[in-house]
């Protein structure tokens, strides 16, 4: 069975989160709140794992920040690239059509030389386009982005979220 697209992984990795952020803000959540600051292994555990999760998903939170900006970068000089070829195709070939006396008048050697070393590249963006379904978009990483926002509050403000809203409940005071 073949790995689903990236982005497949991306779309059930936000509902997941989505979801988990849902059970902290019902009845699971209401029901781990109950516990309160009580002391004991049991409650000890659980503030551990919950603790263990808020880090995890704070880590990820900031995978996605960085993700997200490198596919956003990543799509600006491939789309720079691509502009940058067909200007040099569309100009050595309008000085072509232009006839022979423009080309004498002009050194092409230089454009033809970037365009020449362009092919490869051209040929790899070819390839590439397989991978089309399958990358990830930006879309993508922040719809995760923002399930995490739920769970753990805004990326610009403080801690909180539904997750900080247990933690805060069942942590003990000073």
């Amino acid at each position: 069975m073949a790995s689903p697209p990236l982005h497949d992984v991306l779309g059930a990795l936000a509902q997941a989160i989505a979801d988990f952020d849902q059970a902290a803000t019902g009845e699971p959540g209401h029901k781990v709140m109950a516990l309160g600051p009580a002391a004991g292994a049991l409650p000890d555990l659980i503030r551990s794992v919950l603790g263990a999760i808020r880090t995890a998903m704070s880590g990820l939170r900031t995978a996605m920040i960085e993700g997200e900006k490198w596919l956003i970068q990543a799509d600006a000089a491939l789309a720079l690239l691509l502009v940058a070829d067909v200007a040099l195709v569309g100009l050595l070939d309008a000085v072509g059509k232009a006839g022979d006396g423009l080309g004498q008048t002009f050194d092409l050697g230089a454009l033809k030389d970037t365009s020449t070393a362009l092919q490869p590249v051209k040929d790899a963006l070819e390839k590439a386009e397989v991978l089309d379904g399958v990358l990830v978009l930006p879309e993508d990483v922040h719809r995760v982005r923002a399930a995490l926002n739920g769970v753990l509050g805004s990326e610009a403000g403080p801690a909180g979220g539904s997750l900080g809203q247990v933690l805060e409940a069942i942590t003990p005071g000073p």
